[in-house]
């Protein structure tokens, strides 16, 4: 259906008495609600309930969605179902047997700017048994399926700024800050009050945001924003530190670092959100307190760095813009997922160990044990050594450290009179 179809078909639409009122362009109108056709809607491919998937779609395959063309529209359609996976069963036997309850709205010309979902599970109940061919909603005095700037300010105000925001991925809201600044030129202050938010809280989110980015180009996969799923709380944690770290030399911290090593405290947080260990237990990693995390003592720090490069060099991977290129029919998540699989397989052990070792070097210097509890601590770990482990590779450095342990036992025997 072209635009001018459309537009002819939703103004001969019938409507269904109910009236609804909305805040458009500063004025509340009260607009007579529609049954408009399913076939003169177009889905908007700037929805903020999918945006990761959308924008990680484009970057990718290198083209735009266009929700006019039959094979982007079931693409946009199954970005859509796959955002309620959960809700998705409920909210049809909701439609088939009690019909719409919530108005949607839509442009002139037919963009969905509020509804897009219902308006997808209603086509899928069409597909099945040709009913439900309507979708129900007010129609707003504008054509703007040209106007992506409008669509989007729209879309943000009618849905993440009110409390339906919480049904959305929490990647979401990153994106719409970072579109509506950087593509659409609003200020702080005019995305906050969009979005119902403090101007400090979309500062706060464009940096975080911004390290996202960061380990999204870390990993060779830029824009691939729905490599980010599950991953916002380690992205929270790491942008305050990093604050912490680069406003100033933090007075938790025991040596004087620069900003190359606070580039490499950060890599080395990418690849442990990777792996993804819990929130939690990354903070060990870098949280700005003496007693907290590796990061901040130096002799543990530089210990970790080399053992954690070592364990990195044993494995090369392949680049997933070339696997892009070599299997353009696979999906982004399919080949992220093998990568992330391969990479697992080959390292996590060893990373993990390397934490492991580390938070006991960490506990071993800021917990308060009298002497006789650290001599047993490490009476039972010398007992936990099995000899025929030794690799042929690391004994001239196990003799070494032995030599080490020694001198030390010697020292303290000579102390307390032995």
């Amino acid at each position: 259906m072209t635009k001018a179809e459309r537009i002819t078909e939703i103004d001969s639409s019938r409507t269904t008495g109910e009236i609804k009122s909305i805040n458009y362009k500063g004025d509340t109108l009260k607009l007579p609600v529609k049954e408009i056709k399913l076939n003169a809607l177009i889905y908007n491919p700037y929805n903020g309930r999918i945006r990761s998937s959308t924008k990680s779609f484009e970057s990718s395959n290198n083209r735009l969605l266009n929700p006019e063309k039959p094979e982007d529209k079931l693409i946009i359609e199954q970005f859509l179902y796959d955002s309620a996976i959960g809700k998705n069963e409920k909210t049809k036997d909701s439609l088939r047997d009690n019909g719409q309850q919530e108005i949607g709205i839509i442009t002139k010309d037919g963009v969905i700017i509020d509804g897009n979902r219902r308006a997808m599970l209603l086509n899928i109940i069409y597909n099945d048994d040709n009913s439900k061919d309507f979708f129900k909603a007010v129609v707003l005095p504008d054509e703007l399926a040209d106007n992506e700037k409008e669509i989007t300010l729209l879309e943000t105000s009618y849905q993440m700024g009110v409390d339906s925001k919480v049904d959305y991925n929490p990647i979401e809201k990153y994106i719409r800050c970072k579109e509506l600044s950087v593509k659409h030129g609003l200020s702080n202050l005019e995305i906050a009050n969009i979005m119902a938010e403090t101007e400090l809280r979309i500062v706060e989110w464009l940096n975080i945001l911004s390290r996202m980015e960061d380990y999204l180009i870390y990993l060779g996969s830029p824009e691939v924003y729905t490599r980010l799923e599950k991953r916002e709380g380690h992205f929270v944690d790491l942008n305050g530190y990093l604050k912490s770290y680069k406003t100033k030399q933090n007075n938790s911290v025991n040596w004087i670092y620069n900003p190359e090593d606070v580039t490499k405290l950060q890599n080395i947080y990418f690849d442990y959100i990777r792996i993804g260990i819990p929130v939690q237990r990354a903070r060990i990693l870098a949280k700005p307190t003496s007693s907290s995390s590796f990061f901040c003592q130096k002799t543990i720090w530089d210990d970790f760095v080399i053992e954690h490069e070592n364990i990195k060099q044993t494995y090369t991977e392949e680049s997933f813009t070339e696997l892009k290129k070599q299997e353009s029919d696979k999906s982004n998540e399919d080949l992220i997922r093998r990568l992330d699989n391969n990479w697992k397989e080959k390292l996590e052990e060893k990373l993990l160990d390397n934490l492991s070792f580390n938070e006991g070097n960490l506990k071993d210097i800021i917990e308060t044990y009298n002497p006789l509890k650290i001599l047993k601590r490490v009476l039972n770990s010398l007992g936990q050594i099995d000899c025929e482990t030794i690799e042929n590779t690391t004994l001239e450095e196990v003799k070494k450290t032995i030599e080490n342990i020694d001198i030390k036992l010697t020292d303290i025997k000579n102390k307390i009179n032995i």
